[in-house]
Order: C-alpha cells, then structure tokens, then sequence
C-alpha cells in the first residue's frame, strides 16, 4: 500500500464517522422533536452545534477526497 491509499482509506473512515454523528444528532432531534421542556430545550441547542459540525467535518472529508 502507498502512502495515497493509506490517506484515502483514513479519509473515508473520518468519513463515515463524521456521518454517523450526523445521522445521529438528527435521528436525537427528530425523537426530542415535539417536547416542550427544558430539559429538551437545552439538549437541542447542543445538537444544533453538532449537526452543523458534522455537516462541515463531512464537508471537508468529501473535499479531501477529491
């Protein structure tokens, strides 16, 4: 194996785990979706954050990528 390939195979498995945590945070969102308490109130302004971190983590694998 080169030196490219080890570098695309640990870019697509940052990757896959920048996915997981945005599939994640929206799958959270969507189950706290419809409650109307603090607690769900504060945990929403997290996954904001985090949706919004992965989606740019994800961003720029994609870019790496190319």
């Amino acid at each position: 194996m080169g030196d490219i390939d080890i570098a695309m195979i640990v870019t697509v498995v940052l990757l896959n785990l920048g996915f997981a945590v945005l599939v994640g945070a929206l799958l959270t969102d969507w189950q706290l979706k419809g409650e109307e308490s603090g607690w769900v109130r504060q945990r929403q302004a997290p996954l904001r954050a985090i949706r919004l971190g992965a989606s740019l983590w994800i961003a720029l694998m994609l870019v790496a990528l190319l």
